[in-house]
Order: structure tokens, then C-alpha cells, then sequence
């Protein structure tokens, strides 16, 4: 809006003035506008659902960054343990074990998320999927946490 079109606004118009202010409408207007007003959608399980798998992504990608490639190991290597082996060094980068423990928590608060949230439709099949993936994160994290603590 510039200052051209705030002078026509304060213009009068003619007549109006003469209007009777005591005039109701002739009809309910409102039964011919309620049908046509879209309804508010909410914030259901996919917002949820959104905000648990930025979590994995988080998880995932935090995994595949702290992960060093793997080195090649005898053939008579155990595996047995297969996490210490493929293990990140979380003292490598300071911080990363905290970082690590951050993104555990968040992973459980997102899978008590989830839990709520299939409380509400028992038989969502990406709620589920979104739970089994959460609590693969979980373990991966406690693995990593597990192997540098030994």
C-alpha cells in the first residue's frame, strides 16, 4: 500500500453517511457461511510422527559420522563381538559421547512418543514401523555407549 491508495481509503463515500446503523440483516447469514469454512486440521500422530523420524535421521546420520571405516581383521577375529569391533571411538571428537547420550535420550523420549500415539490407533502400520526403527536407534546408541564404557 502506498500513500496514493491510503488518500482514496480516507475518502467518504457518498451517501454512506445516510445509512441507517439500526438496520439488521434481512436473514441468518450464518447458515449459508458455516458449510463453507474448511475445518482446522490438528496436530495428530503425523506431526509426531514427523518429529520422531527427524529424531532417527538425527540418530542415524549422528551414527554414520562418529562410525570409522572398518579396517580389515584377521580371519581368526571373534565375531562374536561385532559391536566393539565397528564401534566409533567416542573420545575421538570431544563431546561425542555426550552427543551420543543426548541423541539416546531423545530417541526414548520419541519412542514413548510413538507408544502414546499407537495407544491412540492400535493398528497404525507407520506408527509401528516408526517404533521398531526408534528402538533399533536405541539399541545402536546403547551398543555404542556399552563398547566404549568396556
Amino acid at each position: 500500500m502506498n500513500a496514493h491508495d491510503e488518500a482514496e481509503d480516507d475518502t467518504p463515500i457518498a451517501g454512506l453517511q445516510q445509512l441507517s446503523r439500526e438496520v439488521e440483516p434481512a436473514r441468518d447469514l450464518w447458515p449459508g457461511i458455516a458449510p463453507r469454512l474448511k475445518p482446522r486440521r490438528r496436530l495428530g500422530a503425523n506431526g509426531w510422527m514427523s518429529l520422531a523420524a527427524a529424531a532417527c535421521v538425527a540418530a542415524v546420520v549422528g551414527l554414520a559420522v562418529l562410525r570409522p571405516a572398518p579396517t580389515s581383521s584377521p580371519a581368526g577375529a571373534s565375531a562374536a563381538t561385532p559391536e566393539v569391533a565397528y564401534a566409533p571411538d567416542l573420545t575421538a571428537v570431544p563431546g561425542s559421547r555426550a552427543l551420543v547420550k543426548a541423541n539416546l535420550q531423545l530417541s526414548r523420549d520419541y519412542e514413548q512418543q510413538i507408544r502414546r500415539a499407537l495407544r491412540q490407533d492400535p493398528h497404525s502400520a507407520s506408527l509401528r514401523r516408526l517404533l521398531l526403527t526408534t528402538q533399533q536407534s536405541n539399541d545402536e546408541l546403547h551398543r555404542m555407549l556399552v563398547a566404549q564404557a568396556t
